[in-house]
Protein backbone atom coordinates (compact mmCIF):
# COMPACT_ATOMS: atom_id res chain seq x y z
CA UNK A 1 0.00 0.00 0.00
CA UNK A 2 1.69 3.39 -1.14
CA UNK A 3 1.61 6.55 0.93
CA UNK A 4 -1.05 7.95 -1.52
CA UNK A 5 -3.76 4.88 -0.45
CA UNK A 6 -2.83 5.19 2.97
CA UNK A 7 -3.61 8.77 3.09
CA UNK A 8 -6.63 8.40 1.27
CA UNK A 9 -7.71 5.51 3.67
CA UNK A 10 -6.82 7.62 7.10
CA UNK A 11 -8.99 10.74 5.38
CA UNK A 12 -12.20 8.52 4.62
CA UNK A 13 -11.76 7.29 7.67
CA UNK A 14 -11.70 10.43 9.81
CA UNK A 15 -14.39 12.11 7.94
CA UNK A 16 -16.98 8.90 8.24
CA UNK A 17 -15.91 9.73 12.28
CA UNK A 18 -16.77 13.08 12.09
CA UNK A 19 -20.05 12.94 10.22
CA UNK A 20 -20.97 10.17 12.69
CA UNK A 21 -19.95 12.14 15.79
CA UNK A 22 -22.14 15.02 14.45
CA UNK A 23 -25.03 13.66 13.64
CA UNK A 24 -25.24 11.39 16.20
CA UNK A 25 -26.77 14.03 18.87
CA UNK A 26 -29.24 15.29 16.20
CA UNK A 27 -30.65 11.80 15.55
CA UNK A 28 -30.64 11.78 19.61
CA UNK A 29 -32.67 14.88 19.71
CA UNK A 30 -35.27 14.01 16.47
CA UNK A 31 -35.72 10.76 18.38
CA UNK A 32 -36.75 12.42 21.72
CA UNK A 33 -38.05 15.49 20.11
CA UNK A 34 -42.36 14.34 21.25
CA UNK A 35 -41.04 14.78 24.84
CA UNK A 36 -39.29 18.15 24.51
CA UNK A 37 -42.53 19.78 25.88
CA UNK A 38 -42.37 18.28 28.88
CA UNK A 39 -38.54 18.17 29.48
CA UNK A 40 -37.22 20.92 31.39
CA UNK A 41 -35.39 23.03 29.38
CA UNK A 42 -31.78 22.57 31.77
CA UNK A 43 -32.00 18.40 30.73
CA UNK A 44 -31.57 19.13 26.73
Amino acid sequence: MSLADAHAFAFSLASTLMVSIVTHPININIRHSPALGRTPRRFL
